[in-house]
């Protein structure tokens, strides 16, 4: 009875074993599975995560295009706007205490029918001091729109007789960019 007993205690420890082995077996491979689903769901998230940077760059650098055409579309004059320009060139001058006259307004174009854009040039008189008249240029430079100055002739007047200061004569042509 003893060897009947021994060989039961084998049968269980054997068949013990097999259950061990496949469980062992059904477990790796289990793991493994889960181990692959692990690794390509995490390669998904990093490829997404990549693609959203991406996607954020391109977004701000798109942002950033938006901005220069507007400051580029907000330098040139608008065709409606040109008058409301040499107004506020007049005002300009009246802020630095310069009496100023427009003698000449003027375009000149690229030469192709398909460019949207002038070259205005406006000739003008200015009478005041000298740090008024060149505080004016200055400012001119600093405008919204690009203005630059094409010509500039300083000259010395007549002394103010009452504030003993010397006046001077400018005369200047200023181009700046407008619409057609």
């Amino acid at each position: 009875m003893n060897n009947k007993r021994l060989l039961q205690i084998a049968y269980v420890l054997v068949g013990f074993f097999i259950v061990m082995i496949i469980g062992g077996v059904w477990l790796l491979r289990t793991t493994k599975v889960w181990g692959q689903e692990i690794a390509l769901s995490y390669n998904e998230f990093v490829a997404e995560k990549k693609k959203q940077q991406y996607l954020l760059e391109v977004q701000k650098e798109m942002q950033d295009q938006t901005n220069d055409i507007v400051r580029v579309s907000e330098s040139i004059v608008e065709r409606e706007q040109y008058v409301d320009f040499v107004e506020n060139l007049e005002k300009l001058a009246g802020t630095h205490n310069l009496s100023v006259s427009i003698e000449t307004l003027s375009n000149e174009s690229s030469g192709t029918e398909d460019d949207p854009v002038l070259r205005y040039n406006v000739r003008g008189k200015t009478v005041g001091t000298w740090s008024d008249t060149v505080s004016f240029v200055a400012d001119l430079e600093m405008l919204q729109q690009k203005v630059k100055v094409v010509e500039l002739a300083l000259l010395r007047g007549d002394d103010d007789k009452k504030s003993k200061v010397p006046v001077w004569n400018s005369v200047f042509t200023i181009s700046v960019l407008k619409y057609k």
